[in-house]
Protein backbone atom coordinates (compact mmCIF):
# COMPACT_ATOMS: atom_id res chain seq x y z
CA UNK A 1 0.00 0.00 0.00
CA UNK A 2 1.12 3.28 -0.65
CA UNK A 3 1.75 5.92 1.79
CA UNK A 4 -1.12 8.01 0.55
CA UNK A 5 -3.61 5.23 1.13
CA UNK A 6 -2.29 4.55 4.60
CA UNK A 7 -2.33 8.23 5.36
CA UNK A 8 -5.88 8.44 4.05
CA UNK A 9 -6.96 5.44 6.10
CA UNK A 10 -5.31 6.89 9.15
CA UNK A 11 -6.96 10.23 8.51
CA UNK A 12 -10.29 8.50 8.01
CA UNK A 13 -9.78 6.42 11.19
CA UNK A 14 -8.76 9.47 13.17
CA UNK A 15 -11.79 11.32 11.80
CA UNK A 16 -14.08 8.44 12.81
CA UNK A 17 -12.42 8.24 16.22
CA UNK A 18 -12.66 12.04 16.61
CA UNK A 19 -16.32 12.00 15.61
CA UNK A 20 -16.99 9.11 18.02
CA UNK A 21 -15.21 10.94 20.81
CA UNK A 22 -17.13 14.12 19.99
CA UNK A 23 -20.37 12.15 20.03
CA UNK A 24 -19.47 10.49 23.36
CA UNK A 25 -18.40 13.82 24.83
CA UNK A 26 -21.65 15.42 23.69
CA UNK A 27 -23.62 12.55 25.12
CA UNK A 28 -21.79 12.79 28.42
CA UNK A 29 -22.30 16.56 28.44
CA UNK A 30 -26.04 15.99 27.97
CA UNK A 31 -26.07 13.47 30.83
CA UNK A 32 -23.99 15.83 32.96
CA UNK A 33 -26.38 18.71 32.24
CA UNK A 34 -29.35 16.45 32.92
CA UNK A 35 -27.83 15.28 36.21
CA UNK A 36 -26.97 18.88 37.09
CA UNK A 37 -30.55 19.96 36.43
CA UNK A 38 -31.90 17.02 38.46
CA UNK A 39 -29.49 17.84 41.26
CA UNK A 40 -30.52 21.49 41.27
CA UNK A 41 -34.18 20.46 41.24
CA UNK A 42 -33.60 18.05 44.14
CA UNK A 43 -31.62 20.67 46.04
CA UNK A 44 -34.46 23.17 45.60
CA UNK A 45 -36.98 20.56 46.68
CA UNK A 46 -34.81 19.58 49.62
CA UNK A 47 -34.50 23.25 50.58
CA UNK A 48 -38.30 23.60 50.50
CA UNK A 49 -38.65 20.47 52.64
CA UNK A 50 -36.15 21.81 55.18
CA UNK A 51 -37.95 25.16 55.28
CA UNK A 52 -41.22 23.29 55.82
CA UNK A 53 -39.67 21.19 58.61
CA UNK A 54 -38.20 24.30 60.24
CA UNK A 55 -41.57 26.08 60.05
CA UNK A 56 -43.38 23.09 61.55
CA UNK A 57 -40.74 22.87 64.27
CA UNK A 58 -41.19 26.56 65.08
CA UNK A 59 -44.98 26.06 65.19
CA UNK A 60 -44.58 23.07 67.51
CA UNK A 61 -42.26 25.05 69.79
CA UNK A 62 -44.84 27.85 69.94
CA UNK A 63 -47.58 25.33 70.78
CA UNK A 64 -45.41 23.80 73.51
CA UNK A 65 -44.77 27.24 75.00
CA UNK A 66 -48.50 28.04 74.95
CA UNK A 67 -49.33 24.70 76.56
CA UNK A 68 -46.62 25.18 79.17
CA UNK A 69 -48.09 28.59 80.00
CA UNK A 70 -51.58 27.05 80.24
CA UNK A 71 -50.28 24.28 82.50
CA UNK A 72 -48.65 26.88 84.75
CA UNK A 73 -51.88 28.88 84.88
CA UNK A 74 -53.86 25.74 85.68
CA UNK A 75 -51.41 24.79 88.42
CA UNK A 76 -51.61 28.28 89.91
CA UNK A 77 -55.40 28.18 89.65
CA UNK A 78 -55.44 24.75 91.25
CA UNK A 79 -53.25 26.00 94.11
CA UNK A 80 -55.61 28.96 94.60
CA UNK A 81 -58.60 26.61 94.49
CA UNK A 82 -56.94 24.32 97.02
CA UNK A 83 -56.27 27.26 99.33
CA UNK A 84 -59.86 28.43 98.95
CA UNK A 85 -61.11 24.88 99.53
CA UNK A 86 -58.99 24.60 102.67
CA UNK A 87 -60.39 27.93 103.87
CA UNK A 88 -63.94 26.70 103.22
CA UNK A 89 -63.15 23.45 105.05
CA UNK A 90 -61.85 25.40 108.05
CA UNK A 91 -64.96 27.61 108.03
CA UNK A 92 -67.17 24.54 107.77
CA UNK A 93 -65.33 22.84 110.63
CA UNK A 94 -65.65 25.97 112.77
CA UNK A 95 -69.36 26.24 111.94
CA UNK A 96 -69.93 22.57 112.77
CA UNK A 97 -68.05 22.99 116.05
CA UNK A 98 -70.17 26.05 116.92
CA UNK A 99 -73.36 24.18 116.01
CA UNK A 100 -72.33 21.24 118.18
CA UNK A 101 -71.53 23.61 121.07
CA UNK A 102 -74.96 25.26 120.74
CA UNK A 103 -76.65 21.86 120.57
CA UNK A 104 -74.83 20.77 123.74
CA UNK A 105 -75.71 24.07 125.45
CA UNK A 106 -79.35 23.68 124.44
CA UNK A 107 -79.34 20.11 125.75
CA UNK A 108 -77.95 21.34 129.10
CA UNK A 109 -80.62 24.08 129.31
CA UNK A 110 -83.34 21.58 128.42
CA UNK A 111 -82.12 19.09 131.00
CA UNK A 112 -81.92 21.74 133.72
CA UNK A 113 -85.31 23.21 132.77
CA UNK A 114 -86.90 19.76 132.69
CA UNK A 115 -85.48 18.91 136.12
CA UNK A 116 -86.76 22.25 137.48
CA UNK A 117 -90.20 21.70 135.91
CA UNK A 118 -90.46 18.16 137.32
CA UNK A 119 -89.58 19.54 140.77
CA UNK A 120 -92.11 22.41 140.57
CA UNK A 121 -94.92 20.41 138.96
CA UNK A 122 -94.53 17.09 140.70
CA UNK A 123 -92.84 18.17 143.90
CA UNK A 124 -90.01 15.70 143.49
CA UNK A 125 -86.37 16.09 144.28
CA UNK A 126 -85.10 19.64 143.69
CA UNK A 127 -82.67 20.05 140.81
CA UNK A 128 -79.02 20.61 141.49
CA UNK A 129 -78.37 24.29 142.24
CA UNK A 130 -75.15 24.11 140.23
CA UNK A 131 -75.46 24.66 136.53
CA UNK A 132 -73.30 22.87 133.98
CA UNK A 133 -70.16 24.64 132.86
CA UNK A 134 -71.77 25.40 129.49
CA UNK A 135 -74.70 27.18 131.09
CA UNK A 136 -72.35 29.13 133.40
CA UNK A 137 -70.23 30.26 130.41
CA UNK A 138 -73.36 31.19 128.44
CA UNK A 139 -74.77 33.20 131.35
CA UNK A 140 -71.44 35.02 131.71
CA UNK A 141 -71.44 35.87 127.97
CA UNK A 142 -75.08 36.97 128.19
CA UNK A 143 -74.29 39.29 131.10
CA UNK A 144 -71.41 40.84 129.11
CA UNK A 145 -73.73 41.42 126.17
CA UNK A 146 -76.24 43.15 128.42
CA UNK A 147 -73.55 45.42 129.85
CA UNK A 148 -72.39 46.48 126.40
CA UNK A 149 -75.86 47.47 125.27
Amino acid sequence: MSEGVILGLLTLASGVIGAGLAWLTGRRADKTNQRKNESEHLQGREQLLWENVEQRLADLKAQVEIQAKQITELRDGRKADQKELESVRLDLRATRDAMRDYEELLADYREHTYAYQVWTDDGGVPPSPAWSWRIVADQRDYAKEKEVR
